[in-house]
This record gives C-alpha cells, structure tokens and sequence, in this order.
C-alpha cells in the first residue's frame, strides 16, 4: 500500500494541472446536478408545505360532525379529539367546536298556525365573523335566575321586538324554558364560513322544515341564539356538533404530511368505533384533496426538473470521460514504465481506483455545499423567492445521498479509461467492433424511449398511491438525446473524408491538416464533437421546453378563467349583489363586469326519446362580447359565437338591453290595476308578479300584493295591487309579467256531459301603472303595453303555447280599455286549471322559443347528440328548449368535461317564457387591461363577501407557485450549466489532443511549419468539430422539443394540458444560446491549443517521446 501512495502523491505533485482540471471538472458538474437536487428537495419539502400554508383555511381543515341527536356531547366530542391527535401526529393545529342545540319552539300566544323553531349554539366568533350590534357576548350559561343567557341576531330581535334583558319563552318538547337577551349580534364575513349553521348565517328562514313533518309543513327558524359552551353541557342540550381542525402545515416536520394523509383513511373507521351507541360521526377532510392535488403538482414539477437533471447528467459524464481521457494520455507512459518495472494490470488498476475514489470523496464534501451557495443565491430573489423557497443551513440527506450517486458515477467514468489501459499499449482487436455493438443497442434503445414516450405521453402514472413517476420514462429524453448524437457522432468520419478529399484542392497548408486530421481520427474527434452536440442539444432542448412549459402554463390558465376577472360566492338577492358589484367598481370604470350563468345542470330526455339524459356545465354569457371571452380555440370565439342566431325573432343580437317599460330612477314601488278572468266565466283566483331588471341585465321577480298583503286576486274583480321594486343598478325596467290563475271549478255552462266542451279563454289586464319615489313623493305613469310584445300560456307541467298580446287579446271583464294597459289571452282547456294554476306570461320581447348553443365534444358524445338536433336543458322547472348549432373541443370556463354555451339574455328570455323565475346569475365575469382589473378586484375583495380571482394572478401562479417555480428555475439553469460543462468539457478535449499530437507538431515546426500555422491547423481541426456539433446538436435539439416537449408539459392535475400545447422555438433566444455556447467552446480551444503547441518545441525530438 506504501509504494501506492507514493506513486499517487508524485503525481499530485508532478501533474497537479491535470489533477486539479479533473477534480474541477467533477466538483463542477457535481455541484451543478446537486443544486437541481436540492432544488427538489426543496419542492417536495418545503415548497410543498408553503403551498399548503397558503391554501385558504377551509381547503385544509379536517371537520369532524357529531350526530348526537340530544345525547351529552362531551364523550362523542372527547372521541373525535382522540381520532384527530391520532391524525394530526406532530403537525401544530388549532381546534374549534361547533355545538348546534336541539330546536326549540318558541312561545308566541299571538301566533297562528306552526311555532317558530329557534335553536342555541356555541360557535368559534371573531371580529371578521360576527359583529356584536347591541350588548354582550354570553359569559355564563345561566343568570342568577337560572335562564340561559342568549346573544339572538339583529333580525331575530328586530322581527319580535327583542331588546337587552328581553325574556324569551320557548319549549322544548313539553319542557318550558327561559332565555334572557343580552345582546344582539350580525353574523359577517363569506357564505362559507356559516356552512355549520342550519341557516347559514342568514338569521331568518321563512320556510324552514318543521321538526317532526317530514319535510311536508315549513315555518320560521330564527337562530343561532349564541350561548355559553356550557350552556349546551348535559343531556337533551345538542343535536349536532363540529369538531374542526385546522393544521398548520407551513413548516411541519418531515413527514408529518405524509403521516396525516395516511392516518386521513383510517380515520373514519377509529371514529365509528370509539363512539357511543346512538351517536353516529361522519370524517370530512378537505385537507386530504388539497394535499393530494399538492402531490400530483410536485409529481408534474419533479417532470421537468428531472428531466434537465438526467440530461445534464448525460453531459457532465461525458465531460469526465474526456477528462478522464486526458489523464489517460498524460500517463500512458508512466503506465509503460510501471508495467516494464513489473506492475500487473490488477495493481495498476488499483491506482486508478484509488486516485478517483479520492476524487469523488473531494466532490462529495465540496458539491453539497456548493449546491447551498448557488441556490442561495437564486433564492435571495425572483421567482424563488416569492414562491417561499428558503435554502436550509446545511445539505439535506436527499441531496448528500444524490451527490454520492453523482460522483461516484463520475469516478467510474474516470476509471473506465484507465481499466482498459492499464499495463497494456495495444489496443483490444475487437475495439472497434465492440463500439460500433454498443451504439447499435443505444439507438435501438433511444428509439423504444421515443416510442413508449410518445405513446404514454408524459412519464406520470396515476396509481392507488397517488401520481408518482415512471422512471422509465423520465430516463426517455436522455436515452434519446445521447442515442441521436451516436448517430450523429458516426457522420464526422464520412464528413472529415469528405472535407480531406475537397481541402486536397486547395493550396494551402492548415484546411488540409485539419480536415486530414478529422478524416484520419474519427474516434479522437468524437469526444469533442459528442460535448458540444449533448450542450447544444440540451441548452436548446431546454430553452424551447421552458417557452412551451410556459405558454402552455398561460394558456391553461386563460381557458380554464375564461375572463380577466371571476366573482363568484357572492350571496344576498341578485339585485343587492349587482349594486353591491357596481358599487365596489366605481374605482374601476375600465373594468367591464358582465353576471354570467355557470353552473350544473342536467341536459336530454328523461324518457330517453331523443338524447341521452346527461349532467353538463352550463355557462350562460353575453355572446354579443366575444372579445372578453379568453382562452385559445382553433376558432376564433368571435367566429364560433357568431354561428349561434339572434335572440328572438328578427331582433339584433344586441337588443336585449333596450326592450321593456323603463322605470325613474329611485322607484321603490309600483302601484297598477289588474283582472284576470275567464271565458265563460269561472270561480277562482290568480296571483301576479313582475319581472324587473336593471342596466345590468340582473333580472328578479315580485310578486304583488292587495292593500291587505295579501297576493290572491278574485278572478273578474278589478283589484289595485302594490309592486315592491327589488333594487339593482339603474336604470331598471319592467320586462315582464306573469299570472298564476287557478280555477275552483269550471264554468256553470262547462258541467260534466255539457254540449259546450271544455274549452275556454284565459284573459289578463294590466293597466293604470304608476312608479312611486317614497323619498320624494313622486309619482310617474307607465305604460304597460310595451312589456306585452310576447306572451305565452302553460298548465304546470304542461306544453307551452303561445298567447295573444295587445290590441289581438281580448280584455277580461272590467278591464280598462286603452292604448297603455298589458292585455293577454290565451284559449286552452279549463279543465286544466282546475287541477293546478295555469301560467299567463307577457314578455317585452319576441318569443325567444329554442335557444341555440354550442356544446363541448364531452357533451355531445354522452347526450347522444349532433348540431341541428333539439332537447330539453333542465335549467328549473319546466325545462327550456335547446338547439345544438356547434361543437367544440372545449370552453371558455370549462376546459373539460361535457359543457354548453349559451347567450345569457337568451337564455333568460327562454327560462321567463316558460315561467322559470330564477335570476340567472351565479358568478360575475369582467374584463379589462391588468392593472384595472387588480384594482377592481382590491375593491371588491374588500366591499363583498365573495370569491375573486384574476387571470393575472392566476398566471402569475402559475409561473411562480410554490410547486411550479422550480421548473423555469431549472430550465434556466441549463444554459449556465451547459456553458460550464462545455468550457471545461472542451477544455479537457483540446488539451487531450494537442497533447497526444506534441511529437507530431515538433515535427513539422523542425521541417519548417510556423508556430502559428500549426495552431491554426489545431484550431482549425478543433473548431470545425464545434461547428459540425453545433449543427447536429440544434437539429436535435428542435426535434427534441418538437416530439418531446408537448408530451412532457403536463397539466398541474396530472392531465393532458388543455388546449393542447403548442412548439415554442424561439429563434432569436436559441441563436444566442447557440452563439454563446460555440463561443465559449472556441475560446477555450483556442487557448489551449495556443498554450499547447508552444510547447511542442524541438525538445520533444531529442526525448524521443511525448513526455
């Protein structure tokens, strides 16, 4: 062992510059692939975890829900904290309880019909969540008295004249009980956060199920009644009760995630076992979607990461091995001399064993740590940094563990070189042979990489376990890449041959040499070629997959917003909410912001005649704005939208806002006269209401009612009714009315076995309108006539038909006569209004009948339909008529699955005439140039309760999330690394061969060939491989990322990217990439060859050998 750490030290004193180049070279690439590393060490851990951090409160609660029915709560309670430590583990959490009492019927002698329902509770409040409007929050279960101290809502307190100190009388069962009023309160903040609560938060329920009905009778439910957490201890006290977690999971050990998702499954099993007969527990965790989607975002990112790792990987091994090749040649001699002396090839080979084994040692120590440095410095600004990324104090195992692999496998190719050589001059016979065998397997090999990647698409795999990596398919772009620069390799011989059989022409000395030298040591030229073809190819490679990483990211985005901005969860009546919206965009008069319909509805037949019954997404928006509609389509949606007809009948598409009775601004109400009746004449009654709607075409309905309040109308009696207005955005109009008419019994005339039939007429007449100003006292006449253009007449349940308006309708008796007064009338069987009311209702538009549409291919293919055909879309009761004009891979909003696109206004018009009277509106899409739209969503963030989410926002993170900064980071690491790797790859490469070729440039500069002129021709030999790898390793770098890139963009869920993602090769940035890499490759030659042939002096022919 003595003579072998002599021999290693006399080179490291004799040699230290070929040492200290190969022990650069593996520190170098080292470090470079340990910095990807523990960028995903990074993103597994603690980009993972900051990810979650961020996610809002209730994606990552776990809520736990006691069905106590009445039973002392604690023990269920005390079982479901015992479950969630379980779960929870070393993960910090808070922990609230929801307790909800049993209801309660409240005392009120005054009265008639069912009790109103109350209920006590104990919530979790906070500023943000309730506001306390008079007194105080309970302190004590009970009073001296023994009444139970409540906190009721405003609304509750305002109804029944409650005050602070006010007693409230309330049984329960037969038990009477007391509370005493000491304070009142308003529950604030999203609809969300008052899911618990059986009212959600409003306070007030009108028609609330009655206990003990079974759904047949509602009444009034007033609550929650907040009260001390003791108030609710003991028997007969809570029906209900939540347990909710909420973990924080930004900075979690180590695997305590993992523990928490796993404990998750067996969660709802430990429950149902630990607790008590007669008390059932249902386990909800939102947490356990947001981590899994949190997973398979990090299984999409490690894609890329992994990707750049492996084929800088490819690089950096190549680059040893020609380093390894220069130490070869540095000791071919030393080897000789060892051998004549009598070393066998087994101790030479022990000396290269050791000699890189101290190498890889070095790099392991160096590498990690170099690794914290670089990456410390990407993450001490940009995209890193906003994305949470924070370098640890010290390599994590992962990383030392990969930096291990890493340099070990760069002291095997370092050895590799050696192994063959050592004791031996000769070459192996079957070289040659063997060589050309082993690019034949890694083409072989490289095209069933390219054949399994393109069939299975990108490397992810979707399993019982979640989406993990097949590493088999990850490894794909490498094998591929370094199997298409084999062969690229084997055209330099026939290229240098070619090039020596055109040079011989010329009269020159160095384009000669240099393509002779090309021609006559192809194996020699293949090293140099091979670094500069694998740089080019991956920095190319990895420039276009980051521009189509990126697109692609901006794209899904779009399609998947549909607008530049989205409100949605915004509760309250629709013309509150248009107010509300309008309000909180004043400071924003830029932003356009349209209500849109988006939401679940079933489409097809029930009976299956025609189209299969099918759920679908339905978006309802303002087709006459393509422009604010986002996302890419072969079609332009300008084009697509333009296929769907008008609205109505010969009515311009944009119309919809023009039609109806304009009403002056601030009416509060509105006072007409109406009689309903029937031909012949027939007992009964009708109700009316009026469908209004504002400059924002939001449309609501109210009912009106007598002078007594009450909304039944004697049919053939002229009754004065009162319209309250519902509020919205002026200017508002009147559009539509509509009448419910039901017959007690058909007309004297009509008896059963009558000659006369069944047949009759419907008649209604509006007339004598005024809108009232309370503030003002003003009153202004309305002609009703305009909001008759249309009318249409159905039993419930029955077949639309349609109706006569204006001067063709026949006025019922005692109806006013003239040119302002609504008249509609409509012949159809009375027996039908006998069993059910019938539907009178006048429009202020053309009948709208069928309302076109464009349906997703999803859609098309699971309703079993094709454009022309019509099918019922079950929007509400009844259905409205849809005719199917286009279909479309996707939509603007919904970027998968089966989902329809309609006109909003025309869909409206459709719902109104079949007497549907929901609002339609259930998000609100706006759009605008960026700055306005953040502006406009600031404001709103802060004036309503709702969801708001941006495009440019979402773009942002989509580009830089937590879990999505990792990739461009990696891709812009290639270019550095590949320039790195060249400059010492290409370094090692002209050393290796102006050094092998010393003696033979001593030659010609003794027969008379300048010094210049043999750097020249060495330089001329060396660039003119640059070049040609140059030229390969671009070609195979844009076929790289034209088969490749596509497939490895992946979707953050782990799908196929929609729309499907386009080829970025952006010439300009790959010119660069490409100039700057050959650049670097020329001076390095350039200077090595310079300093090389220098050296090879007349000396080197008197030592007689290349020492």
């Amino acid at each position: 062992m003595a003579w072998r750490s002599r021999v290693l030290l006399g080179r490291l004193r004799d040699q230290a510059s070929v040492v200290a180049t190969v022990t650069l070279v593996a520190v170098v690439a080292t470090s470079l692939l340990a910095t990807l590393a523990l960028l995903l060490d990074l993103t597994a851990n603690g980009a993972v975890d900051e990810a979650l951090d961020r996610a809002p409160a209730a994606d990552v609660q776990i809520d736990v829900l006691l069905r106590v029915g009445g039973a002392d709560a604690a023990p269920a309670v005390a079982t479901a904290d015992r479950v969630l430590d379980e779960v929870v583990g070393d993960v910090p959490a808070t922990r609230t309880e929801w307790l909800e009492g049993v209801p309660h019927r409240l005392v009120e002698p005054e009265r008639t019909g069912l009790s109103a329902v109350a209920y006590l509770a104990s919530y979790p409040r906070t500023d943000d969540t309730a506001r306390l409007v008079r007194g105080t929050w309970p302190e004590r279960a009970t009073d001296d008295q023994g009444r139970v101290e409540v906190n009721v809502p405003e609304v509750a307190a305002a109804a029944h004249g409650w005050d602070v100190g006010s007693v409230v009388s309330a049984r329960r069962g037969r038990d009477d009980v007391a509370w005493v009023v000491v304070g009142t309160h308003e529950l604030v903040g999203p609809p969300r956060t008052w899911s618990r609560d059986p009212l959600g938060g409003a306070g007030h329920d009108p028609a609330y199920p009655a206990p003990g009905a079974l759904g047949v009778s509602t009444t009034d439910a007033w609550g929650p009644f907040l009260v001390a957490p003791d108030a609710l201890a003991g028997e007969n006290q809570v029906e209900t009760a939540h347990v909710v977690l909420t973990p924080r999971l930004g900075g979690a050990p180590r695997g305590a995630v993992a523990h928490l998702r796993t404990a998750l499954d067996d969660a709802q099993v430990a429950l149902a076992q630990g607790l008590g007969a007669g008390t059932s527990g249902t386990v909800s965790a939102p947490v356990a979607t947001t981590v899994d989607a949190a997973w398979r975002e990090l299984a999409v990112t490690r894609i890329g990461v992994l990707v750049v790792g492996l084929l800088l990987t490819v690089l950096a091994t190549t680059v040893m091995l020609l380093s390894a090749r220069l130490l070869a040649e540095r000791r071919a001699s030393e080897g000789e001399l060892l051998a004549a002396r009598g070393g066998s090839a087994r101790q030479l080979r022990s000396l290269a064993v050791l000699e890189a084994a101290a190498v890889a040692a070095l790099t392991w120590l160096v590498a990690p740590w170099a690794a914290l440095l670089a990456l410390g410095r990407l993450t001490a600004s940009g995209p890193l940094a906003r994305a949470g990324y924070v370098v640890p104090d010290a390599p994590p195992g992962p990383v030392l563990l990969a930096t291990g692999v890493v340099a070990v496998a760069l002291a095997v190719a370092l050895v590799v070189p050696a192994w063959h050589t050592a004791g031996s001059t000769s070459r192996a016979p079957h070289a040659s042979l063997a060589r050309a065998g082993a690019d034949v397997a890694l083409v072989v090999l490289a095209g069933l990489a390219l054949a399994q990647l393109v069939t299975y698409g990108a490397p992810l795999v979707t399993g019982g376990g979640g989406a993990r990596l097949d590493p088999v398919l990850v490894a794909g772009p490498a094998v591929v890449t370094l199997g298409a620069a084999v062969i690229a390799l084997r055209l330099v011989g026939p290229l240098g041959r070619l090039g020596d059989a055109l040079a011989r022409r010329t009269r020159s000395f160095v384009g000669p040499m240099a393509a002779w030298q090309v021609a006559r040591r192809p194996e020699a030229a293949a090293g140099t070629c091979l670094v500069i073809v694998l740089a080019v190819a991956t920095a190319t490679f990895g420039q276009s997959f980051q521009a189509t990483w990126r697109l692609s990211q901006l794209e899904q985005v779009d399609l998947a917003t549909g607008a530049d901005l989205r409100v949605t969860g915004l509760g309250g009546e629709p013309g509150d909410s248009s107010r509300a919206v309008t309000d909180a965009l004043a400071a924003a008069p830029r932003v356009d912001v349209r209500p849109v319909v988006d939401r679940s509805v079933r489409l097809g037949y029930t009976d299956g005649s025609s189209g299969a019954l099918t759920t679908v997404q339905l978006l309802g928006v303002d087709t006459a704005a393509p422009q604010d509609l986002r996302g890419r389509t072969a079609t332009p949606w300008s084009e697509l939208l333009a296929t769907l007809p008008e609205r109505g009948v010969r009515e311009p598409l944009d119309a919809g806002t023009l039609v109806g009775v304009p009403l002056p601004e601030g009416t509060d109400r509105l006072s007409l006269d109406a009689v309903a009746g029937t031909v012949p004449s027939a007992p009964g009654t009708t109700t009316l209401a009026v469908a209004v709607e504002d400059a924002r075409g939001v449309r609501t309905w109210a009912s009106a009612r007598d002078g007594l309040g009450g909304g039944d109308v004697r049919l053939d009696t002229p009754t004065r009714l009162e319209v309250a207005v519902p509020p919205g955005v002026e200017p508002r109009r009147l559009v539509a009315v509509q009448a419910l008419m039901t017959l007690e019994d058909l007309p004297p005339e009509m008896t059963p076995g009558s000659a006369a039939g069944t047949t009759g007429d419907l008649g209604l007449s509006v007339s004598g309108a005024l809108a009232h100003d309370d503030d003002t006292g003003a009153q202004t006449a309305l002609p009703l006539a305009p909001a008759g253009r249309a009318g249409s007449v159905a039993p419930i349940g029955g077949t639309l038909l349609t109706a006569r308006t204006g001067q063709e309708a026949n006025a019922p008796s005692g109806a006013a006569q003239g040119g302002d007064a609504l008249h509609l009338d409509a012949r159809l069987g009375l027996t039908d209004a006998t069993q059910g009311p019938v539907r009178l209702t006048a429009t202020a538009w053309p009948t709208q009948g069928v309302v076109p549409a464009v349906l997703t291919a999803d859609a098309a293919r699971q309703g079993d339909v094709q454009p022309g055909d019509v099918l019922p879309l079950r929007v509400g009761s009844p259905p409205v008529q849809l005719r199917v004009e286009a279909v479309v891979p996707y939509l603007p909003g919904a970027p998968r699955g089966a989902a329809v696109m309609v006109d909003r206004e025309a869909l409206q018009r459709a719902a109104t005439e079949s007497g549907m009277r929901d609002p339609l509106v259930d998000a609100w899409w706006g759009t605008g140039a960026g700055p306005d739209v953040e502006a406009a969503a600031a404001a709103l963030r802060q004036e309503v309760d709702a969801t708001v989410v941006t495009r440019r926002a979402e773009r942002m993170h989509a580009l830089e999330g937590p879990l999505r900064a990792a990739v461009p980071a990696a891709l812009t690491l290639v270019v550095g690394t590949a320039g790195l790797l060249v400059l010492v790859g290409m370094g090692a490469a002209a050393t290796a061969t102006v050094r092998s070729r010393r003696l033979e440039l001593a030659r010609l500069q003794a027969l008379g060939l300048s010094r210049g002129a043999a750097v020249r021709g060495v330089l001329a030999e060396n660039l003119t491989l640059v070049v040609l790898g140059a030229g390969a390793g671009l070609l195979i770098g844009y076929g790289l990322a034209a088969l490749l890139g596509p497939l490895l963009t992946v979707s953050p869920d782990g799908l196929a990217p929609v729309p499907r993602p386009l080829l970025v090769w952006p010439w300009p940035v790959q010119g660069a990439v490409v100039g700057a890499l050959v650049t670097t490759a020329g001076v390095a030659v350039a200077l090595l060859v310079a300093t090389g042939v220098r050296r090879a002096s007349g000396a080197l022919l008197r030592l007689g050998d290349d020492r």
